[in-house]
């Protein structure tokens, strides 16, 4: 497959997203380039998120660590994050969201957005023909630990 996630992974808040997404960032077999990046949610989406994610990686880019190095950032992350964000506030496109993956190079892409599990079944047909060999993961929690959880934070 050319472009295009290779999964998505959907789930309640609380279910373990945020921790899977973090095991696979540090995986370099996968690229994550952002968590929650939330496309597909809305007609028309804000990515406040991937904006956000994009401000740090400019202003990390410009910065040295204390020991002189730079920091870890995938070369992939800011053109990825670009092309969204300079259509936010635009009608959702998803020949854009898989042309986006086309940096992958190889590796295993996702995006982990919990919010994907009340997609509407017109958005994941659509993008079912647009992306045929795509995977979703469904992560699911006892509802007693999830509240619990909840109530931590």
């Amino acid at each position: 497959m050319g472009g295009g996630p290779d999964f998505l992974c959907v789930g309640m808040a609380k279910a373990g997203t945020g921790w899977l997404g973090d095991q696979l960032r540090f995986h370099p077999q996968f690229w994550i380039p952002v968590q929650e990046l939330a496309y597909l949610d809305g007609e028309y989406p804000s990515l406040s998120v991937a904006k956000r994610r994009l401000a740090r990686l400019h202003k990390a880019s410009g910065r040295r660590r204390k020991d002189g190095s730079a920091p870890r950032i995938d070369p992939k992350d800011i053109p990825f994050l670009e092309q969204f964000c300079a259509h936010a506030g635009e009608a959702r496109d998803l020949d854009l969201y898989a042309s986006a993956y086309a940096l992958k190079d190889g590796q295993k892409a996702g995006d982990i957005s919990p919010s994907y599990v009340m997609l509407d079944g017109d958005v994941i047909s659509e993008l079912s023909r647009k992306v045929p060999e795509l995977r979703v993961v469904l992560l699911l929690r006892d509802p007693l630990d999830r509240l619990w959880s909840h109530i931590c934070m």
